[in-house]
């Protein structure tokens, strides 16, 4: 706020006379001032100096409350403004509160004579749910209790066949397992009788093989013994000059030797051949045989430890 609008307060003329006064002075002393500079500067100079400080202090310091003064009115007055808002809408708020109170009050007397007729309907629905579900108990009891019975009744009935079918099961297994032993028994002895044959057998083509390889040796040592006679009768004549000389029939003769030295024993003869290939059919057929009876008996056991198992009785 600045001296002009101080000056123009006429709040501050009523209150504050003598101030208000020296405002408008000081106010014209300036303008005064302002218009006549170059010719009154000593004039002025001249009465400042005249002027006491304290005076000057005094307006000063009166000029800074009365600004502070009148803010601070205008304050009181806005805040006065806002307490009269706050009033009315305080006044509003109450009349509301006051009519939602009421329609609260409406409300819940309708609400607690709704709920007071459902809880009645609910009391009322309660007691025919336990009479209802009284009946339906013992109902169901009287139908549990039979079912039971039946079921029991039907219990021992199961557990009686049960034994019976297991008393003809065990027997029929035991029956099983016995024969099945007596037929395990047969098959060892069998298998016993076929290994001390094929045993035998195989000693008879041992000692067969045996006395073939010394006959067939006894043959190449003579067949040896006539090639060596041979070929020194045919040296005698070609050294005699009985044949002519013919390398053709000399290699034929020293090639068939080497041959007749690295044949084997069982090309020398077809009846040994025969015999051989007889003992070895022989030996192959009693092995097939053992390979049936040891194959047989390991399904046998395979087929008693797979037997079910049965509690005894």
């Amino acid at each position: 706020m600045d001296m002009v609008e101080l000056s123009r307060d006429l709040e501050v003329k009523n209150k504050y006379p003598e101030l208000y006064q020296m405002i408008v002075a000081q106010r014209r002393f300036g303008s005064a001032e302002n218009r006549d500079t170059p010719v009154v500067a000593q004039n002025a100079n001249r009465e400042m100096s005249k002027d006491d400080d304290s005076k000057q202090l005094l307006y000063i310091e009166a000029i800074e409350l009365l600004k502070r003064c009148r803010k601070q009115e205008r304050q009181i007055r806005e805040m006065q403004k806002s307490y009269d808002n706050l009033l009315s809408v305080n006044k509003q708020i109450k009349e509301t509160y006051v009519k939602i109170y009421a329609k609260a009050e409406q409300e819940e007397e309708y609400i607690s004579n709704i709920l007071l007729k459902r809880i009645q309907k609910l009391k009322n629905d309660k007691e025919t749910l336990a009479q209802k579900y009284e009946q339906e108990e013992e109902f169901l009891t009287n139908d549990l209790m039979r079912k039971i019975k039946q079921l029991q009744s039907e219990r021992d009935v199961l557990e009686g066949n049960v034994k019976s079918e297991q008393a003809t099961v065990i027997d029929s297994l035991l029956t099983t397992i016995r024969r099945m032993e007596s037929e395990m028994a047969a098959g060892r002895k069998n298998m016993d009788r076929m290994r001390k044959e094929k045993i035998d057998q195989e000693n008879a083509l041992e000692h067969e093989q045996e006395l073939l390889f010394n006959t067939l040796g006894k043959q190449m040592d003579q067949l040896n013994q006539e090639k060596r006679k041979m070929q020194a009768s045919l040296q005698k004549a070609y050294l005699n000059g009985f044949i002519e000389p013919d390398d053709e029939v000399v290699g034929s003769l020293i090639n068939q030797g080497e041959s007749n030295d690295r044949a084997p024993p069982f090309d020398c003869g077809n009846r040994s051949g025969n015999e051989v290939a007889r003992l070895r059919s022989h030996l192959r057929r009693v092995e097939h045989q053992l390979g049936e009876m040891r194959e047989r008996d390991s399904n046998s056991e395979l087929d008693l430890f797979s037997l079910p198992q049965f509690p005894s009785k």
